[in-house]
């Protein structure tokens, strides 16, 4: 009788000492999980707002081409974010206005934003206020890179100096992109400089007074 309450005491020790290992083991999986979940939603979120900053890039660079109007996209810190906002030149209409004064949420996920000029490679970060131009029907705009980081990656957004499609990409593949699109930039400057000294040949040629006979 004695032998089986202590077999039987063994057994429920046994029993204990299982679910306390299990118990264990489920709690560490369960905190990587959490990390892991963690991590995944603030990698989200960060690509989502980068979604939203180029997604107003591209909405200022269609309003040039449409409306034949200046478009200037800021920058600025606000209470530890980013806040965004697109200015038009001129009295738009009541559709685009809604759209232009549509309040946007604060960019917190985003650490840092830099600007980096592709005309003269001066730099400037979102603490000084960064303005990007999208000007004269597309004869004038900002050339360079856009970096958005956080703690742990950075994505890069690619303006090439005239209308293009624009997207983001891995800062690792930033200058390699970027550098296709500044030989696109340096065929469309010997195409138009071709087409203004046909143009000037042309003139030339017109305002040229006759030849007697």
């Amino acid at each position: 009788m004695l032998y089986t309450i202590i077999m039987r005491a063994k057994r429920r020790c046994f029993t204990l000492l299982e679910l306390i290992i299990v118990l264990l083991i489920a709690a560490t999986a369960l905190t990587a999980m959490g990390i892991n979940v963690r991590k995944l939603l603030y990698e989200q979120r960060f690509h989502s707002e980068v979604s939203s900053i180029v997604s107003m890039l591209r909405l200022a660079q269609e309003m040039m081409l449409l409306l034949n109007t200046d478009v200037t996209v800021t920058f600025s810190s606000q209470q530890n974010s980013i806040a965004y906002a697109i200015k038009l030149e001129g009295a738009p209409s009541k559709e685009w206005k809604q759209l232009i004064q549509r309040q946007r949420p604060l960019l917190g996920y985003i650490n840092s934003l830099q600007w980096s000029n592709g005309d003269n490679g001066e730099k400037s970060d979102i603490s000084k206020g960064i303005s990007l131009r999208f000007l004269s029907g597309g004869a004038v705009m900002s050339k360079g890179v856009l970096l958005a980081g956080e703690e742990k990656q950075q994505r890069a957004i690619c303006l090439p100096g005239y209308p293009a499609p624009l997207h983001s990409t891995t800062a690792f593949t930033a200058q390699t992109e970027c550098a296709v699109d500044a030989e696109q930039t340096a065929q469309l400057n010997r195409r138009l400089t071709s087409v203004i000294q046909n143009e000037m040949a042309l003139s030339d040629k017109d305002q040229a007074p006759p030849i007697a006979t």
